[in-house]
């Protein structure tokens, strides 16, 4: 008797909680939810619209307004520089819909959180180089797309990877690993002859290395051959 009580509570217990949940999830449609996250995304509530939006996409998962919310959750991430999750959820979006409108939108704004976490020219630059693939990627794809300063990102994040190739360079100079600086040297003339400010000193440098760097081989065949010179005569 006393089990036949203690499980007619808990089915009234679950039962009432699934019925509360149900109420909540039924609180709004579809359309009331994107009009709220709307709403919140306006006035700069970033969270209140991504919280609005997400319950959208999990409570009407095939609405009409679903793609929306996917789209909006991402800009709300990117609004909130939480860099790493909009990049995550726009990806996901260009995923799921590849030929949807917004399309040159999520790769600018995923090119922008790539571009946002670019670090100083002495630390790793795999965003820096990133963010070049993507913008790169909107110019191949829509060609007539209306981000007009993507191309100065471009040449931005190309001048930092030339600042940071000639950082490493200057560090092997310094230390008297000449051949590694002027593999380096090279490199940037090879590859970013478009980056000005960093094409001088680095052809500068380079000119540096290679002549102590011939000094040092002259000096060591010198030596060599005064080894042999002087070295004992066998009869």
């Amino acid at each position: 008797m006393k089990r036949t009580v203690i499980g007619l509570i808990c089915v009234a217990f679950f039962a009432g909680c699934g019925g509360s949940l149900s109420n909540v999830r039924q609180e709004k449609t579809a359309r009331q939810l994107a009009d709220a996250g709307m709403a919140e995304f306006k006035k700069e509530n970033y969270k209140k619209a991504a919280t609005a939006f997400e319950n959208l996409r999990n409570w009407y998962p095939f609405s009409e307004f679903a793609e929306l919310a996917e789209l909006k959750i991402a800009d709300a991430y990117f609004m909130e520089e939480a860099y790493l999750e909009a990049i995550a959820e726009y990806e996901s979006f260009r995923e799921l819909h590849p030929r949807n409108r917004a399309i040159p939108h999520v790769l600018y704004r995923i090119g922008l959180s790539y571009y946002n976490q670019v670090r100083t020219i002495d630390r790793d630059q795999d965003s820096t180089r990133r963010a070049i693939e993507v913008f790169q990627m909107l110019n191949r794809q829509f060609p007539r797309h209306r981000y007009r300063n993507v191309n100065q990102y471009i040449r931005k994040c190309r001048s930092d990877l030339a600042e940071n190739i000639f950082y490493v360079g200057l560090q092997y100079f310094k230390t008297k690993h000449y051949q590694a600086a002027i593999k380096r040297f090279q490199q940037i003339l090879d590859q970013y002859a478009d980056s000005k400010g960093t094409l001088g000193k680095a052809r500068h440098y380079l000119n540096l290395s290679k002549n102590i760097a011939m000094e040092i081989q002259g000096e060591a065949e010198k030596k060599k051959k005064e080894k042999i010179t002087d070295g004992p005569i066998h009869m």
